[in-house]
C-alpha cells in the first residue's frame, strides 16, 4: 500500500488516508497549469471517506475546471497561512478527493496511471502515447 500522508509547507495542516489510491493522475488542463504554476497538476485520488485532515482550517477556491464545462465544477482547498494546495474535490467524482502529490511526505512511489487533458499539454512536456486519456477518471 502506498502511504498517503502529508501536509502543507508551513506545517499548520496535515492529512492521511489509510486507503490505497484509486488513481494517480496528471492533469494538463489550463486550470491546473495556472493553479500549480507549472506545466500540469499531479494528483493522488483517494476515497473521500478515508481522508483525515488535522490542523488549521483550510480555505477553498471554487470554479469550473479547465475544460470550462459546468459539470466539472471543482473545490480547491489550501492552507490559509502558506497557500499550499492540499486537495481538490470535483463534482463529477463526489466520492474522491484529489490530493496534490507535492504535499505528500513520501513521493518516491508516485507514478501517474493516467494523464488527462493532454490536448492542452505544454509543448515542452512529453506524454507517452499509452498514458494519454481525455475521458472521465474512475469514480471509485
Amino acid at each position: 500500500m502506498a502511504k498517503v500522508e502529508g501536509g502543507c509547507l508551513c506545517g499548520a495542516v496535515s492529512y492521511k488516508s489509510e486507503s490505497d489510491p484509486v488513481v494517480t493522475a496528471v492533469c494538463h488542463c489550463k486550470d491546473c497549469q495556472k493553479h500549480s504554476g507549472f506545466a500540469f497538476g499531479l494528483y493522488v485520488a483517494v476515497p473521500k471517506g478515508s481522508f483525515e485532515i488535522k490542523g488549521k482550517e483550510l480555505k477553498t477556491f471554487e470554479g469550473k475546471g479547465g475544460s470550462g464545462q459546468s459539470q466539472n465544477y471543482f473545490h480547491r482547498t489550501f492552507c490559509g497561512s502558506c497557500g499550499s494546495s492540499v486537495y481538490a474535490a470535483i463534482e463529477t467524482t463526489p466520492d474522491l478527493l484529489f490530493v496534490h502529490a507535492g504535499t505528500l511526505d513520501d513521493t518516491t512511489w508516485v507514478k501517474p496511471d493516467v494523464q488527462v487533458w493532454t490536448g492542452r499539454q505544454l509543448p515542452c512536456v512529453n506524454v507517452p502515447d499509452g498514458n494519454k486519456f481525455d475521458g472521465n477518471l474512475p469514480t471509485e
